[in-house]
């Protein structure tokens, strides 16, 4: 009975008085907590990962080596459900006419858009491999460098692959690249991949 004797000293309901000192301040968390993004990518800095396993395959027209699509998948963590570092090389079309060949390709320009890039790195959050695309949380690079020291674009072919100075920005990829500016950001400093293409569709 005391308590209730003492908040009803303390001027009543917040009805009556308008929301009180306690019921501001849980207003204010509330409004935090919604306006904190949700980044999805599981750090802001990759560092260093070095040489890592990953899947590489290969689709396009027989005897054209380099020409189609190369992709790459490399998980980034030991997870059911990993970030994964994702790179579309597109060779042979309007954005890119000649065949993707060993060389060195910075990620500036056009490259940091998908409409447009032909070297397209990207990261996608929380991503079991072999499922679709999680739209909700890619991550666009904005600055590195790509080195490709071998590759032999077509199913069988090898593949060496280097990546430094990697940077991303949380992106909406639907329709345009726009990145999001949310405060969602991560990096990789360096990241490798040694293998050969498997087979893609023809």
């Amino acid at each position: 009975m005391l308590l209730f004797a003492l908040l009803a000293a303390c001027g009543g309901s917040a009805d009556d008085e308008g929301a009180g000192p306690i019921d501001a301040r849980a207003v204010a968390i509330d409004a935090a907590v919604d306006a904190t993004p949700v980044c999805g990518v599981s750090t802001p800095d990759f560092g260093s990962l070095g040489t890592r396993p990953g899947t590489a395959t290969w689709q396009g027209s027989p005897g054209r080596p380099g020409v189609g699509l190369g992709e790459l998948y490399i998980p980034l963590e030991a997870d059911a459900e990993p970030d994964q570092l994702y790179i579309s090389m597109w060779g042979g079309t309007p954005t890119l006419p000649d065949a993707i060949v060993a060389g060195t390709y910075p990620l500036t320009g056009n490259q940091l858009k998908l409409q447009t890039c032909s070297m397209c790195v990207t990261i996608g959050a929380d991503w079991a491999p072999g499922a679709a695309a999680p739209f909700d949380h890619v991550y666009m690079a904005t600055g590195g460098t790509v080195v490709i020291s071998a590759i032999d674009g077509q199913p069988g072919g090898v593949f060496e692959i280097s990546f430094s100075n990697l940077t991303f920005g949380h992106a909406e990829v639907r329709g345009t690249t726009t990145q999001l500016n949310d405060g969602c950001t991560t990096a990789i400093s360096d990241v490798a991949f040694t293998g050969r293409f498997e087979g893609g569709k023809q």
